[in-house]
Parts: structure tokens; C-alpha cells; sequence
């Protein structure tokens, strides 16, 4: 949800759909831990060098990206 929304909201919806007493902060730490780990695990693929290059084709695919917090659609 704190990806998807802004935490205030995040916090509210939790709370409406399953009695979640998480607040806006906690939702904020647990979002930039996990920014954390997957940060970590790109560094350690491009220190190894394991990436992926795409081909025409795939450049063309449905594709999605976190931008501070929130997702882009390319519209696809």
C-alpha cells in the first residue's frame, strides 16, 4: 500500500479493509527497508555484472517502475 498511495492514505485504507492499527511513519520505514534490500541486491547484480539487455521487441512490453513511491505505467 505505501507504494501504491500516499502513506497517510495507506494508513486509512489498512485500517478500513483489515483493522490495521499501522501508522503513516511505520508504513514509511517499512517502504524505505524494503527500498533498502532491493537497492542492495541491484548493486550486488551490477557489481557482478548480471544484467539483462532487451531486444526491440521487449523494449516494447508492458513495463512498470517505483518512482519516489510511486508506480509509472508506460502506458501500454
Amino acid at each position: 500500500m505505501g507504494q501504491q498511495m500516499v502513506f497517510k492514505d495507506a494508513e486509512s485504507m489498512l485500517k478500513a479493509l483489515k483493522g490495521v492499527g499501522i501508522n503513516a511513519k511505520q508504513i514509511e520505514r517499512i517502504c524505505h527497508h524494503y527500498r533498502g534490500i532491493v537497492e542492495e541486491q541491484d548493486e550486488k547484480m551490477i557489481e557482478k555484472e548480471i544484467h539483462h539487455s532487451y531486444g526491440h521487441e521487449e523494449s516494447k512490453e508492458l513495463h512498470y517502475a517505483m518512482v519516489d513511491g510511486a508506480m509509472y505505467n508506460n502506458g501500454r
